[in-house]
């Protein structure tokens, strides 16, 4: 949620869409910003976080494998996989280093 309740995100409150916080991927504060309402986005984000959790009510436990691996080293029979979730590093393209700075900064 803070990325789109930061003074990182430029334009006006018309443009704005939620979809994203942040138009570029560093540490940067436009000259003009848009402040958008944290009571707003955090119901937001608590609505899709409960959407979700209700859409995995209905998977097994059981039936779910959680590998965290390297994919080259991963033991899977061909065909036995029906959805895979990946967080792959984005190398260049998302300053963590920076923007580490800015949670850090509300983690004191």
């Amino acid at each position: 949620m803070l990325p789109n309740v930061s003074k990182m995100i430029p334009g006006d409150l018309q443009k704005v869409t939620y979809k994203s916080g942040w138009v570029i991927s560093k540490f940067w504060v436009p000259k003009i910003h848009t402040e958008r309402s944290i009571i707003h986005c955090f119901e937001l984000r608590f609505n899709a976080i409960l959407q979700g959790k209700q859409e995995l009510s209905c998977v097994q436990p059981s039936l779910v494998k959680t590998y965290v691996s390297d994919s080259k080293r991963l033991n899977i029979k061909s065909n036995s996989i029906d959805y895979i979730f990946t967080d792959p590093p984005y190398g260049e393209s998302i300053a963590y280093l920076a923007l580490s700075h800015f949670w850090n900064s509300w983690l004191d």
